[in-house]
């Protein structure tokens, strides 16, 4: 009997503001066929009175992660403000070029790049500034096991339309003034 495999990871805690939620296929030769959940997080660095953006474009894995980031759906294209907190793993650079249709014309053609990493966990979410979403507070042994790759066997799904403590993101009217306090 041999020893599981351990890992190293690079974690990223941070939060930002949610975009382009959507599920693409699968690409050519990977493992799994279909499509998979991905979305866009801009990450909010620096200085709070001239935060900077950090673009992170993410697959969402875990089943939590993944049924949090559809309730989000709504709100997000309704173009909402959708900030989130999240946990970030296994970050590596995609090179790309950039597509004919950019919406920048020097930029059609070159080269470019993106920041890819893996979410792993939502910590809470807010739309407009008002928490829809908090993610329970646990003892010690969880907080260990929340900075590990979610294991599948853990999450259960809910059958349509059972009762679920995650309520649904709402879209109520706040200051964005008040969403950047209690980010914080």
């Amino acid at each position: 009997m041999s020893e599981p495999t351990s890992y190293f990871n690079v974690l990223i805690d941070c939060f930002g503001y949610l975009n382009r939620i959507r599920e693409p296929p699968a690409g050519k030769g990977k493992r799994t066929a279909g499509t998979f959940m991905a979305c866009s997080i801009a990450a909010l660095q620096g200085p709070t009175d001239k935060p900077e953006y950090c673009y992170f474009d993410a697959k969402v894995t875990g089943r939590d992660a993944q049924h949090l980031i559809r309730r989000c759906q709504p709100a997000v294209d309704a173009k909402r403000k959708v900030l989130i907190g999240v946990r970030l793993s296994d970050p590596w650079i995609d090179q790309c070029t950039n597509p004919d249709d950019h919406k920048d014309p020097k930029k059609r053609g070159q080269p470019g790049a993106s920041l890819k990493v893996r979410l792993l966990l939502i910590k809470w979410i807010k739309v407009d500034g008002k928490t829809v979403y908090a993610r329970p507070k646990d003892d010690a042994a969880t907080q260990t096991r929340d900075a590990q790759t979610p294991d599948e066997s853990d999450v259960v799904d809910l059958p349509n339309g059972a009762a679920t403590d995650v309520p649904a993101p709402e879209l109520p009217a706040a200051a964005d003034a008040e969403l950047a306090d209690k980010a914080a």
